[in-house]
């Protein structure tokens, strides 16, 4: 495909700049996508660097209708948007995380878009999800349901870079560089610019700051430590609510409702014989 010239683009009452590559690229896709497609893309970054900024002018100049609503940072919220959008919406979901949470917030994200992986097929949906590192993905989305790879970069601190890898690019890259977290093992398919232009910017720090501070305090709340150690008994290591009754010293009907609560995020529960010598050897 050519390169074309960068330019202003008009949408709605906003106006910014879109580098002109990229901008004939998003072209194609909102043609293609209504050819019975869906497009997952992923963003990510260092922390501060304008991943959100950037997802923010793709996901406003391939759906106009892109509203704070459609902007989610945790699973059931993501849950909730898709099972409300109509077609050809764009929908942003960026976990929020943050510290220690990293993993169990990766989890979240590789649960919740194998989980509704149809809901986005069948609305033939732009997603854009953003993390810290597409390394840390299940192969599954990583190398095989995203259509492409934005790394969000700076250059002596300087914000406004990216380089994006598309789906066989990407693919080679988490093949070949996952083990040592080296995007440059892969040379990206094109790379731009982007600006500062943000038109929800305020609500957008202000709804995150809500979510991070919700966040903090379930995991400080001793509850919600206990809870997630039972969920983790339960779905990763196979064992039965018998048996975590027994273990935590707790009734029934306390552990089935606690299960219950982590199905969302874990899926099906494991009962592989690997798991299940794990119960073995704690009985």
């Amino acid at each position: 495909m050519a390169k074309k010239k960068t330019n202003i683009v008009t949408v709605g009452k906003h106006k910014y700049y879109l580098d002109g590559y990229l901008k004939s690229n998003l072209n194609n896709i909102r043609k293609i996508v209504k050819q019975d497609w869906d497009f997952v893309f992923l963003i990510d970054g260092m922390e501060g660097g304008g991943k959100s900024t950037f997802t923010i002018q793709l996901a406003l100049y391939l759906d106009p209708t892109l509203n704070m609503s459609r902007i989610v940072f945790d699973a059931v919220e993501f849950e909730k948007e898709i099972l409300k959008a109509e077609k050809y919406q764009a929908i942003i979901y960026d976990e929020a995380i943050t510290g220690l949470y990293s993993r169990e917030a990766m989890q979240y994200i590789n649960t919740s878009l194998t989980k509704l992986l149809a809901q986005i097929r069948q609305k033939n949906l732009f997603i854009f999800v953003l993390m810290p590192t597409f390394f840390d993905m299940d192969k599954y989305v990583a190398m095989w349901r995203s259509r492409g790879l934005f790394h969000i970069y700076t250059k002596n601190f300087q914000r406004g870079y990216f380089v994006f890898y598309d789906h066989e690019t990407k693919k080679d890259l988490y093949a070949v560089a996952k083990k040592y977290y080296n995007y440059h093992m892969r040379k990206p398919t094109f790379k731009g610019r982007f600006t500062s232009f943000n038109p929800f910017d305020k609500e957008y720090r202000a709804k995150k700051l809500k979510a991070i501070m919700d966040r903090a305090d379930m995991q400080i709340n001793p509850m919600f430590q206990r809870d997630k150690l039972i969920q983790v008994m339960y779905y990763e290591l196979g064992l039965s609510q018998v048996d975590i009754c027994k273990y935590a010293g707790l009734g029934h009907s306390t552990i089935q409702f606690v299960c219950s609560k982590g199905r969302k995020l874990f899926g099906e529960r494991k009962t592989t014989p690997h798991h299940l010598s794990i119960r073995s050897n704690l009985k």
